[in-house]
């Protein structure tokens, strides 16, 4: 649905509902935004492949999905090369079979058991004091 800017400033002026449903909706998006750039940035990309593969399990509910390697190192930011390669990888491990255009999950606990450990290492690294706050306190 597209407003013309006149109509637009007026509402936001005018509506402080309007104003609230905005900045809430701006608020989220940049939140996505620096979300996704934290995780691209210094999550590992086995960590981000075994959490998109078990979220995408569970969104389905079902122990394959429809996807391509493409796909898959599109979403991570990253080629299809290295996505293949860490597929495979987890294919050795035992936790998923491949096959073309769809992967199977086979051990469904060991997938999460990492996105476990990647959500606790995760909560441990915000949590933790950075090194620059306990010089400035020294």
């Amino acid at each position: 649905m597209m407003i013309d800017r006149t109509a637009f400033h007026r509402t936001f002026e005018n509506s402080p509902v309007f104003q609230k449903h905005m900045v809430s909706a701006l608020s989220s998006r940049i939140f996505d935004i620096i979300t996704r750039f934290q995780k691209l940035a210094f999550e590992p990309l086995d960590v981000r492949m075994e959490n998109l593969l078990y979220s995408r399990f569970h969104e389905v509910n079902s122990m394959s999905i429809n996807t391509t390697h493409s796909q898959i190192a599109q979403e991570l930011g990253t080629t299809r090369e290295v996505a293949s390669r860490m597929l495979k990888e987890l294919e050795r491990y035992g936790r998923i079979t491949l096959s073309r255009g769809s992967i199977s999950l086979r051990d469904k606990e060991a997938l999460g058991r990492m996105c476990q450990l990647a959500e606790i290492l995760e909560r441990w690294y915000i949590r933790r004091p950075s090194r620059t706050t306990n010089r400035q306190s020294l």
